[in-house]
């Protein structure tokens, strides 16, 4: 548990700083093109690209930390007691879900990196090729961090990584 943990919050660490690339990219891009009159050729798809493999990459972070956007309605309505009745429900269906999606795209990442898939562009970077097969691993990663955030709410353990309501 200790080593998902670990790579969820290193990954989301780590990924951090693509975020910020990508805002110099789209500032360089910006300031070349509007007041030198200079656009790149690769400006738009360094942003579109860098921020797509961060927001993919940030997956297991973000479960991690139980950050991802959340109707709670439901689970403010009932019972304390059934409240932990609910998040394993919410964990366990989210952790198929994840492997259900790594599983179905993870023959589609496969093929955009064994054939160097190229964006068509002007500058045509094998960006898809790179970024496709992190959908998948993704999706795995997610998978693992419902099991962790799964087996931590059914033990009764109160993870402080962990933002949650939920008496466990």
């Amino acid at each position: 548990m200790r080593v998902i943990d670990a790579v969820s919050e290193g990954s989301g660490r780590i990924i951090s700083w693509l975020f910020l690339c990508t805002v110099f990219s789209v500032f360089y891009e910006v300031v070349g093109r509007y007041f030198f009159n200079s656009p790149s050729s690769w400006g738009f798809e360094v942003s579109l690209y860098g921020s797509a493999a961060a927001i993919i990459i940030a997956g297991a972070y973000c479960t991690k930390h139980q950050s991802h956007i959340a109707i709670t309605t439901l689970q403010e309505i009932v019972p304390v007691k059934a409240r932990r009745g609910l998040k394993l429900f919410n964990l366990l269906f989210a952790a198929v879900v994840c492997a259900v999606m790594a599983w179905a795209t993870a023959e589609w990442g496969w093929k955009a990196l064994i054939s160097w898939q190229r964006t068509g562009s002007a500058w045509n970077p094998p960006a898809p090729a790179l970024v496709k097969p992190l959908i998948p691993l993704s999706f795995a990663m997610m998978f693992l961090q419902n099991i962790v955030n799964l087996c931590r709410v059914w033990k009764g353990t109160r993870d402080t990584s962990i933002n949650s309501e939920i008496e466990v």
